[in-house]
């Protein structure tokens, strides 16, 4: 493909939409249409985006080029597809009169992968129907069913079908090929059964006990978020009855792989099997598809009941279900016995240093024979490197005295104590940290000034601190408690045998100290949440105090203006008519007698007289008027002036 820019012909930006192009994504098709139509000696460049077409040329194709170039792409895509599904071997030839309806069926056999329109490079068995049969009719009618999604029980898978009439039976027949019919796709062998319908095809299940339609279903729901096509499975074997005790450990990532080690037959099986599966991480999928998942859980026969554990990953664990360790023991008609559980525990994450600790769950499943011939394990880690995986491997490397194989031969139940030896003693730390993180807010609290460093230090952040963790060390008390009851159980199972060095009481004893630490850290963040919220109560009352004090000097304050304004109120109005009236005559009233120097009154001044006083009277009793009006009725005994005022209800 060219990248210069022909300076002669300048290119122009010009797009395809997948309408136009059916969907084909490749880029190699679009290019060889550009050679076509532009020739080799112009320059040109291509890009797809989103399945649209997006290309530089000296100008647009048009809608008849691209559609023309459509078909003719659908008979050479259809003839490469069927060279490659050709076998050059001696056998019979299709004939062309085939009978009428007859058909050349091209299926995908499994291998190679694609999610494009053409998938050129998947491989196909070709079979052909009715070809003893005669026709008159050359056109032979021919189904390319190309399956582009995941073979998965329950999901839809998307089936395009091309219909190619003439051009691919001519293509078959040209040059004389022999064409051999391969067989077409046999059926599952009979360890892997009715492998899409389990539970179902399990011969120990109860139906009514068991909703097996309802969990098929719920697997195929939780599917995605669960399992992945990334096949990444360890089998540990041991083995016993055949020569001094052995263990070997082998890793697979191929499905195909897999399903020759769940083939092998019942007198070849080791006395035990561990299937060792894992996700990348706790919130990813487990690296196994969900159709080798069903085969193994059909080929072993697994207890339904553990289903519930299974579903449990592909997520981390769920603090509504922090109680629940799915535990379940069941004993079968021969004697053998189903046992699967769950068990949470914390681990060192190496990430955050606010946040260190992760909680996490490894699941697992034991299949007991009692003719002692076959035990099935089965583990679910949440992490590709495990502690309890590497242990696992490290017994195919012969890091078992022979005396210990021997044991755990004798008695596999004891491989059950491998996730508490492992994991169990990180709970010590994490509280520890749990511990470390209380004491620093417990200072706080406990060292406070209410007087100078409250209103800093108690704050909704700190609170809200204690109260999440409180809510943890609930949820890690109940993880503990479904530990103990998963103990619990497999002390009651009578051919476990957990006596001795095997005992498991080291292990209660554990877990109940642990309970009881985390009760009474609980106790102690409930105590220190309290009186923070004491704290703050009393603070709140100082404040308050203080704010109602300050309020009260106001209101004081207040009080005594007011009273000073209202006697010079009293004042003014005393004056004010007088100052009124002196100013209304002026100086006229008065004269000053040079003879006696004094001042003279006019006789007429008892006309100020009886004008002032007067209207001094009338000032006072409008004031009071307009006091009474606006007192609430119940200081003056209600509106005196009448029914113009406002109206009161009065109780009984």
């Amino acid at each position: 493909m060219a990248s210069s820019q022909d300076e002669a012909s300048p290119l122009q930006e010009y797009i395809l939409t997948p309408d136009q192009t059916r969907y084909i994504v490749k880029e190699r098709y679009l290019q060889e249409l550009l050679d076509q139509k532009f020739g080799q000696g112009i320059d040109f460049k291509i890009s797809t985006k989103s399945q649209r077409w997006r290309y530089w040329a000296p100008k647009e194709l048009t809608a008849d080029e691209v559609k023309d170039w459509i078909s003719e792409l659908d008979a050479r895509v259809a003839r490469e597809n069927a060279q490659r599904a050709v076998t050059a071997n001696v056998g019979t030839p299709i004939s062309p009169d085939a009978a009428v309806g007859g058909r050349v069926m091209m299926q995908p056999t499994g291998s190679g992968t694609g999610r494009s329109r053409y998938l050129s490079h998947q491989e196909f068995n070709l079979t052909a129907g009715d070809e003893a049969a005669n026709t008159k009719s050359r056109a032979q009618l021919i189904i390319v069913k190309l399956n582009i999604c995941r073979d998965a029980p329950g999901s839809r898978s998307t089936i395009i079908q091309l219909r190619i009439f003439e051009i691919m039976n001519n293509v078959l027949h040209s040059n004389n090929v022999p064409l051999s019919p391969l067989p077409s796709r046999t059926s599952d062998p009979p360890e892997l059964a009715q492998w899409r319908e389990y539970p179902a095809c399990i011969r120990n299940c109860n139906a009514i006990t068991t909703h097996t339609s309802s969990l098929s279903a719920q697997m195929s729901a939780l599917s995605p978020g669960l399992f992945s096509e990334d096949i990444n499975v360890h089998i540990i074997d041991f083995e016993n009855r055949k020569g001094p005790p052995a263990c070997t450990a082998d890793i697979y990532e191929k499905a195909a792989d897999v399903e020759r080690v769940l083939l092998q037959q019942d007198a070849v099986l080791p006395r035990i099997r561990i299937l060792s599966l894992h996700s990348a991480k706790s919130p990813l999928p487990l690296k196994i598809s969900e159709t080798l998942m069903r085969k193994i859980l059909t080929r072993y026969q697994v207890d339904p009941n553990f289903l519930p554990v299974l579903y449990s990953f592909g997520d981390v664990p769920h603090l509504a279900e922090s109680g629940s360790s799915n535990a379940s023991s069941q004993t079968i008609d021969d004697g053998s016995r189903n046992l699967s559980y769950q068990t949470r525990y914390s681990e060192k994450n190496h990430r955050a240093a606010d946040s260190p600790w992760s909680i996490r769950q490894t699941g697992v499943y034991h299949h007991h024979s009692s003719s002692k011939e076959f035990d099935l394990f089965i583990f679910l880690h949440p992490l590709s490197d495990s502690v309890l995986e590497r242990q696992l491997l490290a017994f195919g490397g012969q890091q078992l005295r022979p005396s210990d194989l021997s044991s755990i031969c004798n008695n596999p139940y004891r491989l059950h104590i491998l996730p508490y030896t492992m994991y169990l003693h990180n709970w010590r730390w994490y509280f520890r940290y749990l511990g470390n993180e209380f004491q620093k807010k417990n200072d706080q609290v406990m060292t406070l000034d209410l007087q100078r460093t409250a209103a800093v230090i108690l704050n909704f952040d700190k609170v809200q601190g204690l109260r999440n963790l409180e809510d943890a060390v609930l949820s890690l008390s109940a993880y503990c408690k479904g530990s103990l009851r998963v103990i619990e159980t497999m002390q009651k199972i009578p051919e476990a045998d957990f006596q001795g060095v095997w005992s498991l009481e080291s292990y209660v004893a554990q877990l109940v100290g642990y309970i009881e630490n985390l009760s009474v850290l609980t106790s102690r963040i409930g105590n220190t949440i309290n009186l923070f919220a004491y704290a703050l109560d009393l603070k709140n009352q100082d404040t308050a105090a203080n704010t109602n004090d300050h309020v009260s000097k106001l209101a004081e304050a207040s009080t005594r203006d007011t009273a000073a304004v209202k006697w010079i109120t009293y004042l003014t109005l005393f004056y004010l008519p007088g100052s009124f009236i002196a100013t209304l005559y002026g100086m006229n009233l008065f004269a000053f007698d040079q003879a006696t120097r004094r001042f003279v009154i006019a006789k007429d001044f008892w006309i100020y007289i009886v004008t002032w006083i007067p209207l001094t009277l009338l000032t006072f009793l409008g004031y009071g008027l307009l006091v009474l009006r606006h007192k609430p009725p119940q200081e003056n005994g209600g509106p005196w002036w009448g029914k113009s005022g406002p109206k009161y209800l009065k109780g009984p």
